[in-house]
């Protein structure tokens, strides 16, 4: 877990007193626990998270267009895709209004695949709903598809051309290094874990947190490499 807040207290140094090792997923992870842990820092460890490569390699002999069809994304679109549960916390909603922008005042021809199921919390609850409100009333519906959790997620990250992570803050961002394993170029938010996953202009693009204006900038820029 990430540690943003003082454990140095009497309290908290009686119980990591008896802590050996602390091994966190970023380096900025790493830097939160030195500054607010009394723990060594040559106790406190970076390894990051890796995945199965061969699950991402495999070819599929499926056929792609029919694929497409089936989920009613027109052949000749630019598929962008998110996966991330659905909470305000992800801000998928950021994302929508990028891709509005981009069909609307920049006539790209974009689908957007939403990937994942509604989170049981308050920042869960009911965004699902708001998501689909929000894509009608952008005039989208025709432009976003939105798919329940699923185990094939490489067949999907197969269709996909440009991959965004749109949360304000990540931890670490799994999905990034899954999409990156299948070669796709990945956008998302210059905050935490991303900074480290992805080398910006490279293999894909960080955007101003919360920013739209500067997110539709970097799918532009991937997209019309794309087109």
């Amino acid at each position: 877990m990430d540690l943003k807040f003082n454990k140095k207290d009497l309290f908290h140094k009686w119980i990591y007193k008896n802590v050996d090792q602390i091994v966190t997923m970023t380096n900025d992870m790493k830097n939160n626990h030195i500054a607010n842990t009394p723990v060594n820092k040559k106790n406190i460890t970076t390894i990051y998270n890796g995945i199965d490569l061969s699950r991402f390699s495999k070819k599929y002999t499926y056929d792609k267009d029919l694929f497409l069809t089936s989920l009613n994304i027109p052949l000749n679109r630019i598929v962008l895709g998110c996966v991330a549960r659905l909470d305000s916390l992800k801000n998928q909603a950021l994302l929508i209004d990028s891709v509005a922008l981009l069909i609307k005042e920049k006539n790209l021809n974009l689908h957007l695949l939403i990937i994942g199921d509604e989170t049981d919390s308050i920042t869960g609850k009911g965004y699902k709903q708001k998501l689909i409100e929000k894509v009608n009333n952008l005039s989208l519906s025709k432009n976003v598809t939105f798919i329940e959790f699923t185990n094939e997620i490489d067949k999907y990250f197969d269709i996909m051309d440009i991959f965004v992570l749109p949360t304000d803050k990540e931890s670490f961002g799994y999905v990034l290094i899954e999409a990156m394993a299948k070669g796709k170029p990945v956008i998302a938010s210059n905050q935490c874990g991303p900074l480290e996953i992805i080398e910006n202009g490279k293999n894909g693009f960080h955007f101003e947190s919360r920013d739209k204006f500067d997110l539709t900038k970097k799918i532009e820029k991937l997209s019309q490499v794309k087109k």
